[in-house]
């Protein structure tokens, strides 16, 4: 398996999620998409429910930093939590929040996305892979 492009961030998300969708959607509505679990998705978007740095009040030493990776990678991963795919026409997938995201430039089409969360419920470390859909 080769890694094509990798991505890291650390950093506090204030509402709790992470959106993964195409750079040019327009139809996101982030509140249409709480069902209970941490993963909800269509086949344009996915939220990943994260640590919401608003309601930790502890001392906590991590403090309310969330570890992100995303990987693109020419095949899957052979295990993940998650497991979704999704279309990006414009070939560029925009990963973050309201405050912050990146654009991964990535060709058209349909694209496996496979998510790691630790701990499954408002996670602390994310990992997501993109791969071509097989």
């Amino acid at each position: 398996m080769t890694v094509v492009q990798e991505l890291r961030r650390s950093r506090a998300y204030n509402w709790g999620a992470i959106y993964v969708l195409d750079s040019e959607e327009d139809d996101f509505d982030p509140d249409s998409v709480r069902e209970g679990g941490s993963v909800w998705a269509t086949s344009r978007w996915i939220t990943i429910g994260v640590l919401n740095a608003r309601t930790v009040f502890s001392d906590d030493a991590r403090g309310t930093n969330v570890e992100m990776v995303v990987r693109v990678q020419d095949r899957p991963v052979d295990v993940a939590d998650y497991n979704q795919v999704i279309d990006l026409p414009s070939g560029v997938v925009n990963i973050g929040d309201a405050h912050e995201n990146d654009n991964v430039e990535l060709h058209p089409g349909w694209w496996l996305v496979q998510i790691n969360l630790d701990p499954p419920e408002e996670a602390r470390t994310v990992e997501i892979y993109l791969s071509p859909r097989c």
